[in-house]
């Protein structure tokens, strides 16, 4: 297995995401194969709400309790994977009803404004959430694969609680910082 290269000369990174615990049993032999270099990382299954965010090293306790007030405000909510999706090079599983996610995507940037999600790369593009479970070059292939070793096991219901602050260490393994506790129904 692919070993994570640890951080030198650049600030660790973060990003805010659901944690999706429930995917787990269903995705993690698919994901060792097809998506190495993230499991290495101890990347858990996830639906991205703001990537990157801030550097490590900025996370304080003032915006710590910053997020927790902002996901206070946002509902918990059922959720399911239930297919797949693609960009050029990931195979991911769709999160449905996506507009939760959404909802989430924007109640963040509209606050972190100075973080745009994945850099501004797609700042024309609507949010689209998803859970990656592969990528390589032959995006046909590994939907082929995923067929056989995935889709019997879906949908897979899920619960959305939190959203998780995760970390970059040192080592270039990602950990659980914070998670914030989305508020009532």
């Amino acid at each position: 297995m692919t070993q994570p290269e640890p951080v030198v000369g650049r600030p660790r990174e973060t990003a805010l995401s659901v944690v999706v615990p429930e995917a787990e049993a269903s995705t993690l032999d698919f994901r060792r194969r097809f998506l190495e270099r993230t499991v290495a990382r101890k990347i858990p299954p996830h639906v991205t709400i703001l990537y990157p965010f801030v550097d490590a090293d900025a996370v304080d306790a003032a915006l710590l309790d910053e997020l927790r007030r902002l996901y206070a405000s946002a509902p918990q909510f059922a959720f399911e994977l239930a297919h797949f999706g693609r960009f050029a090079a990931h195979l991911w599983l769709a999160p449905e009803p996506r507009e939760r996610f959404v909802d989430l995507i924007e109640l963040t940037c509209v606050r972190f404004p100075e973080c745009p999600p994945y850099g501004g790369a797609f700042a024309e593009s609507a949010p689209e959430p998803h859970l990656t479970i592969g990528e390589g070059l032959d995006v046909d292939a590994l939907r082929t694969k995923a067929d056989r070793i995935v889709a019997p096991a879906l949908p897979v219901p899920c619960r959305a609680g939190s959203v998780t602050l995760l970390e970059e260490q040192t080592d270039g393994t990602w950990s659980e910082r914070a998670a914030f506790p989305l508020g009532g129904r």
